[in-house]
């Protein structure tokens, strides 16, 4: 969500922004919201959390 290529601690307030003021994310962030439809139903919302955490989570 930061766009350095990894998931990492650094990925969780342009994840959290990217769910819940798209608009502020899309202006302060250069990645692609797109990103954040962790669960690919092309939407951005509660639903993405989980995979996002189970992803944040991966060695």
């Amino acid at each position: 969500m930061n766009c350095d290529g990894g998931v990492d601690n650094s990925d969780v307030e342009p994840f959290v922004l990217a769910i819940i003021d798209p608009t502020a994310f899309v202006q302060t962030v250069s990645c692609n919201i797109k990103r954040a439809d962790m669960n690919l139903d092309n939407q951005r919302n509660g639903a993405d959390i989980r995979p996002f955490v189970y992803k944040l989570l991966q060695p």
